[in-house]
């Protein structure tokens, strides 16, 4: 309420209309969504409902974020909601508050099928929403007005692929996963990103594929010694992440079998869930080279890094979680882009690229391919960042 209080009441004019059917203001209404879960707290109590803090750390960045724009002229009308992570309550506060009909941008939500509910209604009613969370390629179809912030599978997959590639090479890269449809069906984008940079779509150019079956609790059944031979080198991509024990078993079956082959060099490329795993040593993924892609990088020596981190304990009291920079960092970018873009910013996101704290943000159209139509006259699925972190244990 008290951010509220100091960047609420500018007057609102319409300046100027520019490309895209953008329109520039004297000011710009801001909604932004998050689920505080304001229903959990227990006034009675001096503890926090600990599924609240995602949204008090991502407001705790909007609120720094802010102060900062204002400070270079940026006028802002911000109203914050509490969605309470409910369907039900989103779906209220969309028929009810004029606040949001009125919005010339919409930030926030976490969960998926809340975002989807306000990507429909910023389709239907014309506004711009960023998505900060949400990496589901599935929020609606042809909507203009969609931003995302985190890259979608996909698109991890043709950075991981382009990566591997160019460090290791085409022909040494195996895919892997267990034996699930949902697991071995993430292939396809892997295949499809290695077709894209062959320039041909021919079986000769496949990945190798091992597909693992659930035989045992402890996959005992693993068996890599086929893709690792003496003097060469193997890389695994591991499009997995629901088994643990499954990850500790491949790593420690891959680590066996270069055992027995001399001078041989393995390495995987597995997914961001990996880091949060909690009984693999991190020397075995170091030991096995493990590369996991990450929507988030914060480097703890960068210098603007620790001056946030510095600023916000000063602030608040409470060291910075990944949310709060993920908050800032949106908040700042997208409140610069709208005052130097107006309502439709979205379509010269391209144009602006920008380092920030927790990743970089480098948005692309994206566009469903269809046969006999060039890019430029497909329609417009959402605006997305095509930015992804590949980082090395070491």
């Amino acid at each position: 309420p008290t951010q509220q209080e100091q960047v609420a009441g500018n007057e609102v004019r319409l300046l100027d209309r520019g490309d895209y059917g953008t329109e520039f203001y004297s000011a710009y209404n801001v909604v932004v969504m998050l689920p505080f879960l304001s229903q959990r707290f227990n006034p009675n109590s001096s503890e926090i409902y600990d599924n609240s803090y995602w949204a008090l750390n991502y407001y705790g960045g909007v609120q720094m974020a802010l102060d900062e724009l204002m400070q270079q002229g940026v006028k802002l009308n911000m109203t914050i909601m509490d969605n309470k992570a409910s369907p039900r309550e989103v779906s209220s506060l969309l028929n009810t508050r004029s606040e949001l009909f009125n919005a010339h941008m919409i930030i926030g939500n976490y969960r998926s099928e809340n975002v989807e509910l306000v990507a429909e209604f910023a389709r239907r009613n014309d506004i711009t929403y960023v998505s900060p969370h949400s990496a589901s390629s599935k929020v609606g179809s042809s909507n203009p007005n969609y931003v995302q912030v985190s890259p979608t599978l996909q698109t991890h997959a043709e950075v991981i692929t382009e990566h591997a590639r160019n460090t290791y090479g085409r022909k040494n890269l195996v895919l892997v996963s267990l034996d699930k449809p949902v697991e071995s069906a993430r292939f396809n984008y892997f295949q499809n990103a290695n077709f894209m940079m062959e320039g041909i779509q021919e079986d000769s150019v496949m990945l190798r594929e091992y597909v693992v079956e659930e035989g045992s609790a402890d996959f005992n059944n693993i068996n890599l010694r086929p893709y690792i031979t003496p003097g060469d080198t193997t890389v695994f991509i591991v499009p997995s992440w629901a088994s643990e024990t499954f990850v500790y078993a491949l790593l420690s079956q891959a680590k066996l079998a270069r055992g027995e082959a001399p001078d041989s060099y393995v390495a995987f490329y597995g997914m961001p869930q990996w880091q949060e795993y909690d009984r693999i040593d991190l020397n075995l993924y170091e030991d096995m080279n493990v590369h996991i892609s990450s929507d988030t990088y914060l480097d703890p020596y960068d210098q603007d890094v620790q001056v946030f981190r510095r600023q916000f304990f000063e602030r608040y009291g409470l060291p910075p979680g990944n949310e709060a920079y993920l908050g800032y960092d949106v908040m700042r970018y997208f409140g610069r882009m709208i005052e130097k873009h107006g309502t439709k910013f979205q379509y010269m996101l391209n144009q602006e690229p920008e380092p920030v704290l927790h990743t970089r943000f480098h948005f692309k159209r994206v566009s469903e391919p269809a046969r006999g139509r060039s890019v430029e006259t497909l329609p417009i699925e959402r605006f997305e960042n095509k930015y992804v972190n590949i980082l090395k244990f070491q």
